[in-house]
């Protein structure tokens, strides 16, 4: 299914790699709770919606991280009640979250950049090319 870029430029909707995805989790997460406090489901909900449906989180993926974040510091968990009476775990970012957000974006756009850098760079023929006779 085609989905369009920010620039409404055309793209073909890929399937992430599983490494990827759990590369990026924690980011998503942070940033995700940094626009405000919210729930297991909810997040889940959240990166399925924002992403046009390209990542599908499971809870068994979420929860593992986001108690790991909370080990970490960087996220805190509280308990609130949801508009139908029931008890619901709510998590909030905190400071050393939006500073590992602002480390994690940082990393990001670097690798991003370093990726158009080369993609966009001209093709030169290195000594090694040049040995082996290849083009």
């Amino acid at each position: 299914m085609p989905m369009f870029s920010r620039y409404g430029q055309e793209e073909l909707r890929v399937s992430i790699p599983k490494d990827l995805i759990a590369a990026s989790a924690t980011p998503l997460i942070l940033a995700i709770l940094q626009r405000g406090d919210s729930y297991g489901y909810d997040i889940i909900q959240q990166v399925r919606e924002l992403s046009g449906g390209v990542l599908d989180w499971a809870e068994g993926m979420l929860y593992p991280i986001l108690h790991r974040l909370e080990k970490k510091e960087l996220v805190e968990a509280y308990w609130g009640v949801a508009e139908t009476g029931r008890r619901r775990k709510y998590y909030r970012i905190l400071d050393a979250g939006r500073d590992e957000l602002a480390q994690q974006q940082a990393y990001w756009n670097q690798l991003h950049h370093f990726i158009q850098k080369i993609a966009d760079a001209p093709l030169e023929q290195t000594a090694t090319t040049k040995d082996h006779g290849n083009v």
